[in-house]
């Protein structure tokens, strides 16, 4: 190989080596998760994409499905905007729990639905209770990563 080639060679595959690392890091996370009762199913996006940002993922029990409310991360200019796109619109406490849970609007209807942590198909047990059929057969199918 041509002693001035080498280099180059070098800053390439250096340069190639920290993007396969560095994707991972970049992108957002999601969840497939199935209902082995009823027909739902649906892939749950978390964290940011090239693009987009994910502020919550929930189910909206007025559109019947899980929704995802996001913003165009190129579209926001500064920290106050991006802090008004990812202020809740309410808060519910939940008696059971003593934890209170955020409300965000849905996209599609405007309806508030509860935010559903990452957290909750982490772990050993990875079935939820559906929000369709309310029936503990939720269950976390894959994970994947988004950009």
């Amino acid at each position: 190989m041509n002693s001035r080639l080498r280099p180059a060679v070098r800053v390439l595959f250096v340069c190639v080596a920290v993007l396969i690392v560095a994707y991972p890091v970049a992108a957002g996370t999601g969840y497939v998760v199935k209902c082995s009762n009823c027909d739902l199913e649906a892939s749950l996006k978390y964290g940011p994409g090239r693009r987009s940002q994910t502020v919550a993922v929930g189910y909206c029990c007025t559109c019947d499905k899980f929704v995802r409310a996001w913003y165009d991360r190129t579209a926001v200019e500064t920290d106050e905007e991006r802090q008004k796109l990812e202020e809740p619109i309410g808060y519910v406490f939940c008696p059971e729990s003593g934890a209170k849970h955020a409300l965000y609007a849905c996209p599609d209807c405007g309806k508030p639905f509860i935010a559903i942590e990452p957290e909750a198909f982490e772990g050993d047990d990875k079935r939820a209770f559906c929000p369709k059929c309310g029936k503990q057969t939720l269950d976390v199918t894959g994970m994947l990563k988004w950009d």
